[in-house]
């Protein structure tokens, strides 16, 4: 915290009491003129306002800041530095001179008036009826003080400090005069600047609304209600060049039922004419009794209600070209509008388009120059408070002999389901009513309707037949207007329907064993076209479910040696037809076999030599290659290398490795010899 905010906090607690009971409680703000510091304060309540109206109040003044700089707490607390001054409501006689001032003769009233005996007997509603004479009499008061500067000073609650520097500042506050230490009291206090005069806020321009032979203005004092406690309303009947205060009485906002209306100000001007324009503005008017700068202005006349909408009574088309409208609305209500507006639309659900905008009361007729080939045509009356429209649309056609161009950007899909959805482009003629669907089979031969009505909308589904041979299937879209008028063809879209027939089963002939005794089948394919591949698939004879065991990678593949097989294992084999959709065909008929595979094991040499082990076998026939098993001290055996050549050298070894190895044969068709005997090398 800086020694700016501790000083001020230590000299407010000192000016605060300490006991407990009633606390009287003052309130106020100040403001900075060419003539020195203006305070205003006020009560907060009404025992504080009558104990002032005896006691008085007491003002202190302490510098604070002097050049810029924080004085030392003894100079600021030195008497001879602090300004003191004692205020105190006048005598009656003070009062008199100033009594052509309604608020100083409504201030006097209440604080000197008589108070209205209560003949009541002491009862709770005599002593409510106290209370609200005390509150009213507060009230009223203070109200005066704040539209009276005069009636402020009289009340003992304004002070102007002529006796300042502005190289200063300065900590004022105000209290209770003569009050024993034993009685609380809040300090009002402020803080002010002297070489900084107050400025007046800015105000918003008020909103105007007409009424017959009146104006009602209001303005928004949410903000403003910090800064002034009255407002002059002006106007102008020159164009701005001057302006007149409309009333000797200072507009005061009043707290209403609504949230808005507690925020807003209003006045209502009264006029002997309507329909003749004026400016309107605000100033406001603060508690020290200054005058603001005024606000922007605003334009606003009076104007009789308009209770009548104008009625379109003929029309005329001119060369198919524009629209001649008339409507007739009374003579005698001109006065109350300042012209016709005429609206338009191409279709009832369309929004209405604005397409004149008039200024002259005595018009009658409007000629549409740009019509659309359907128009739906509205007319209004206006002021500036309302508009009537015309409660019934008039249509106007224009003879149309013209088709639509074709849609375009025709696209769609076809599901499995047999669902076909289609869409296009909007076309963007003004009078489109809407689309025409049709089908074929065959792109060249003619196509069916297949929208029974007009079709309003640019997506369309239908249902396809998906049990047929035949692939294709072909669409166009035909555009038609509201003469019935309709567009050539859109471009011939082609879809392809979903494939939902399987293909036929394939023929599996026979299964034999290999030269190692592994299964090898042979089958004849599918006869269908669209195949796209077999599948081998098998199950043990103990088993339920057949498995998948080998996809030929060309449709066009029939034979294939199980070379995963289990010896002494009976399976059964069936192919399955796999089409271009992924339709599956029934399994061919299943067929037997049991396995039993030729024993054949490899003779393996192992060699251990500097830096290497060198490993050799006798070569097998139809071997392709040959794969090395190799493990260190105790772990399984793992595929190592494979070799070409019925020999191979391992020359990553360590010194005092324990190595063990193992070599099989696989053959040309896949299939595998059993592992050698495993040979062990320290």
């Amino acid at each position: 915290m800086s020694n700016l905010k501790k000083l001020i906090l230590t000299l407010l607690c000192a000016a605060c009491g300490t006991a407990v009971g009633q606390t009287y409680t003052t309130k106020m703000q100040h403001c900075v003129t060419g003539g020195g510091v203006v305070l205003r304060w006020a009560p907060a309540d009404y025992a504080t306002w009558r104990v002032a109206d005896t006691m008085g109040y007491t003002i202190k003044r302490y510098t604070i800041l002097r050049n810029g700089e924080v004085l030392a707490p003894e100079e600021i607390q030195n008497p001879a530095n602090i300004l003191t001054a004692h205020v105190k409501v006048a005598p009656i006689d003070q009062w008199e001179p100033f009594a052509d001032d309604k608020y100083v003769a409504i201030a006097a009233e209440c604080l000197y008036g008589e108070v209205e005996p209560s003949t009541a007997a002491s009862t709770a509603r005599a002593i409510y009826q106290q209370y609200r004479q005390q509150q009213q009499r507060f009230a009223f008061a203070l109200y005066a003080a704040d539209m009276s500067p005069k009636a402020a000073e009289l009340s003992g609650l304004m002070y102007t400090d002529t006796r300042v520097n502005k190289n200063e500042k300065y900590l004022y506050h105000v209290f209770l005069a003569n009050l024993p230490d034993t009685i609380r009291q809040d300090t009002a206090m402020d803080f002010v600047n002297p070489g900084i005069e107050t400025p007046m806020a800015n105000l918003p321009a008020p909103e105007a609304r007409s009424g017959n032979l009146a104006v009602n203005l209001q303005w928004d004092v949410t903000i403003m209600r910090d800064y002034y406690t009255a407002y002059i309303v002006e106007r102008s009947d020159d164009g701005g060049a001057t302006f007149q205060a409309l009333s000797d009485e200072n507009v005061v906002s009043i707290t209403g039922d609504s949230p808005r209306s507690a925020n807003m100000a209003y006045y209502t001007d009264s006029l002997p004419v309507n329909n003749v324009p004026f400016l309107y503005r605000i100033r406001g008017v603060d508690c020290f009794g200054r005058i603001s700068q005024p606000s922007d202005s605003v334009e606003a006349c009076a104007a009789p209600p308009l209770d009548m909408a104008p009625t379109i009574v003929n029309y005329n088309v001119i060369d198919n070209r524009s629209v001649e409208l008339e409507w007739a609305f009374p003579d005698s209500l001109e006065s109350s509008v300042l012209g016709f507006r005429v609206y338009s639309q191409s279709g009832p659900n369309v929004p209405l388009r604005k397409i004149f905008d008039g200024n002259n009361p005595r018009q009658r007729r409007f000629t549409d120059l740009m019509p659309g080939m359907t128009n739906y045509y509205k007319v209004s009356a206006y002021n500036t408070e309302t508009e009537k429209l015309s409660p019934y649309v008039t249509y106007v056609g224009l003879i149309d002999s013209f088709p639509p161009a074709p849609p375009v950007a025709v696209v769609g899909t076809i599901d499995t389901a047999g669902v076909a959805t289609i869409s296009w482009k909007a076309n963007t003629e003004s009078d489109i009513a809407g689309y025409r669907v049709y089908t074929s089979n065959l792109p060249n031969t003619e196509f069916a309707l297949i929208t029974n009505s007009i079709f309003n909308d640019t997506v369309f589904q239908t249902t396809v037949n998906l049990n047929t041979l035949t692939r294709k299937i072909y669409y166009q879209v035909r555009a038609i207007d509201a003469r019935d008028n309709l567009s050539g063809p859109s471009e011939t879209l082609e879809l392809s329907r979903p494939d939902t027939i399987p293909p036929t089963s394939p023929l599996l002939r026979a299964i034999t064993a290999d030269a190692n005794g592994f299964p090898k089948m042979e089958w004849v394919g599918s006869s269908s076209s669209d195949v796209a591949a077999h599948i081998v698939r098998r199950r043990q004879i103990d088993d339920s479910v057949y498995t998948n065991v080998w996809t030929a990678p060309q449709p066009t593949t029939s034979l294939f040696v199980d070379s995963t097989a289990d010896d002494l294992q009976t399976y059964l084999y069936q192919i399955v037809a796999v089409d271009e959709s992924g339709n599956q065909s029934k399994p061919s008929e299943s067929r037997m076999h049991k396995v039993n595979l030729k024993k054949s094991r490899i003779a393996l040499s192992v060699f251990k030599e500097v830096g290497r082990v060198t490993l050799k076998w006798a070569s097998v026939s139809n071997a392709s290659y040959y794969v090395v098993f190799r493990a260190v001290g105790d772990e399984p055996l793992k595929p190592y290398s494979q070799s070409q050549e019925s020999q191979f050298a391992d020359t990553r070894i360590s010194f005092g490795d324990r190595l063990r190895y193992a070599v099989k044969a696989v053959y040309v068709d896949g299939s595998e010899s059993l592992l050698s005997e495993v040979k062990e090398i320290k």
